[in-house]
């Protein structure tokens, strides 16, 4: 099966509201924990979208966002994090179609990432 959108974060109930406000809005959603469980189940259910926390035990998200690039590059990439001082936010704006602050709206950005996906979908 294909999904709309892969959720990665290690937090539990930011990984379950954001899959309830994707699915609102007619994505559909799996999730992983860290980014290697996450780069496991991409190879096995292919998406259209990841969005993924940045700070993360196993693989942290850019980690996760370099290897997607190279194997599954046509997927779109985006980050979200809680921190204001990302050691390597400037590398990973390298690697991610954009980047949220988790104190923005889930609301806004479940919006935002249909239309991102509606654009490709017009473009293929």
């Amino acid at each position: 099966m294909t999904y709309d959108v892969l959720i990665v974060d290690d937090n539990d109930l930011v990984r379950k509201t954001l899959e309830k406000v994707l699915e609102i809005h007619s994505l559909s959603c799996i999730s992983a924990t860290n980014g290697s469980a996450a780069f496991d189940m991409l190879n096995q259910n292919p998406v259209k979208f990841i969005i993924s926390d940045i700070d993360m035990p196993v693989m942290n998200g850019l980690e996760l966002a370099k290897k997607v690039r190279v194997s599954h590059p046509d997927v779109i990439i985006v980050a979200y994090t809680g921190s204001s001082g990302c050691v390597f936010m400037d590398e990973a704006e390298t690697y991610f179609h954009k980047i949220y602050h988790k104190s923005e709206s889930a609301l806004i950005m479940a919006k935002q990432i249909k239309n991102i996906l509606e654009e490709q979908l017009a473009l293929a």
